[in-house]
């Protein structure tokens, strides 16, 4: 059984996941097993990456996801089914990350879409997809996906016309807005002030953090989430980019109350994120280090030579986290859950006159 809303039907998927784009977790493997499970994969870019690395990279995606692939059928002006994200710190300043992310728009096939985060500039971000896009003259237009942390950022991103806003919550690992409310309230603020169909009147809506298991997916599913995005679990994926060690700190925390979010993370690793945004990830003996005092620059070395203090990004979903298994065994457990949560839900109502006949029994 497979579950449709409008973002599965606008993109023709088998289930409302997407893979999260995880900066240093993702990888052109990660993307292939995501998308061949039936989720909508995020192929974060990697600025590290020398320029032909990267197009080996893509290329590589391409041949395995492209339409018409084996078949030598594909149309090179139809996109191929994966999206490619970029965090607009990066692309504000002078980054390799803008070279990679013109190549996945303008070569054929590109991407079907582009997702921004964390930028100052955003709008002016959206505006040059969109210039890409007339350059490619294919008349064909990438989908911007814009993560959004409250509601204010949601209804500017609507202004700006881009057809998918991320809710992403204070439940999320990895980096989000201090400002964020849980990503349920998030999902419903939105949805209240933008009312109307998916597509056609406002952006698809896409529910991000805390998911651990298929029940979360069907509660976001059914607060009105159009498809939900999927980040701890899977980076804890065989295939993803993320350490051995890391992955195995994942299946260890017991539930989601080992996650914390906090500025220290990227304090410790110099990483220039912008103000306001902090960093979810698991507790470990750096908190206890900053609550006595300890400097800056002894926290650096202390994570660099002593145990307990690696940085290992999640979120409350972390419990969900069992095992280290492939991507396909985790999209398809979460799918049967949420189709089982979801069925649950149905046997809630029941028909008033149905009621009237039991109770004269």
């Amino acid at each position: 059984m497979h579950i449709s809303t409008p973002f599965t039907r606008l993109l023709s998927l088998r289930t409302p996941l997407i893979l999260a784009p995880m900066n240093f977790t993702s990888s052109p493997s990660l993307t292939i097993s995501s998308s061949q499970a039936g989720a909508f994969p995020i192929w974060a870019l990697d600025p590290r990456l020398p320029f032909p690395e990267f197009l080996a990279q893509l290329s590589l995606v391409r041949s395995r996801l492209a339409p018409g692939t084996g078949t030598g059928t594909g149309n090179p002006t139809s996109p191929f089914q994966v999206g490619v994200a970029a965090l607009g710190w990066m692309l504000d300043s002078p980054s390799p990350i803008k070279k990679m992310l013109e190549h996945c728009i303008l070569s054929p096939p590109g991407v079907a879409a582009v997702w921004l985060s964390f930028g100052l500039n955003l709008e002016a971000q959206v505006a040059r997809i969109r210039a890409l896009d007339a350059e490619r003259s294919d008349g064909r237009r990438t989908l911007v996906f814009l993560q959004v942390g409250t509601l204010q950022q949601a209804l500017e991103a609507a202004a700006w016309g881009v057809e998918v806003l991320v809710a992403q919550g204070n439940e999320a690992g990895g980096h989000s807005w201090a400002s964020a409310p849980s990503t349920s309230a998030l999902v419903g603020h939105i949805l209240a002030a933008l009312p109307g169909e998916a597509g056609r009147g406002r952006p698809y809506v896409l529910a991000a953090g805390g998911v651990g298991d298929g029940k979360q997916v069907a509660a976001y599913l059914t607060l009105g989430a159009e498809g939900v995005v999927v980040g701890t679990l899977l980076a804890a994926a065989e295939e993803s980019l993320f350490p051995e060690e890391n992955k195995a700190a994942l299946v260890a925390a017991q539930s989601g109350e080992e996650a914390l979010r906090t500025q220290l993370w990227d304090k410790v690793q110099g990483r220039p994120w912008p103000e306001g945004v902090t960093g979810g990830a698991l507790r470990n003996k750096l908190l206890d280090d900053e609550g006595e005092g300890v400097g800056l620059e002894e926290l650096r070395r202390r994570t660099r030579e002593e145990e307990g203090r690696r940085i290992v990004w999640a979120g409350q979903g972390v419990g969900g986290v069992k095992a280290v298994r492939p991507a396909k065994e985790i999209i398809d457990q979460l799918q049967r859950e949420t189709v089982v949560a979801l069925q649950k839900v149905g046997t809630l109502l029941e028909d008033d006159h149905d009621s009237e006949e039991q109770a004269k029994l």
